[in-house]
């Protein structure tokens, strides 16, 4: 597992981005004249390098990584969180990517429910 210090400069500018300064991928994407999907691979990257090893699929790890990141719509995001609660290796997951999150965001990191 890396550190927020560990991680690529373009992966940390994006998280950055995204917890400090409250940009939206597609923001992003614009502000750096990148597409949106080389915005979101950037920060798949981040949290997978910032997670432990997991057995959790890559596209259940997406969806928590744009849940973490506020980035995905509140029917999907309710959904995500429905998910996380009933999954313990999902939220176990989530639970040590928010936590190295934690330092870098302005504000609370969506809930990661309880089991």
């Amino acid at each position: 597992m890396a550190s927020i210090d560990d991680l690529p400069p373009d992966q940390r500018a994006v998280l950055e981005l995204v917890l400090r300064r409250g940009r939206s991928y597609d923001e992003i994407a614009q502000l750096l004249s990148i597409d949106r999907a080389g915005v979101r691979q950037r920060a798949l990257a981040a949290l997978d390098a910032l997670g432990p090893q997991t057995r959790v699929p890559s596209e259940r790890r997406a969806l928590i990584t744009d849940y973490l990141l506020g980035a995905l719509p509140a029917p999907v995001a309710e959904e995500v969180r429905a998910r996380l609660g009933e999954s313990a290796s999902e939220r176990a997951w989530a639970r040590v990517v928010g936590s190295e999150l934690g330092g870098l965001s302005d504000g609370p990191l969506p809930e990661i429910p309880a089991g």
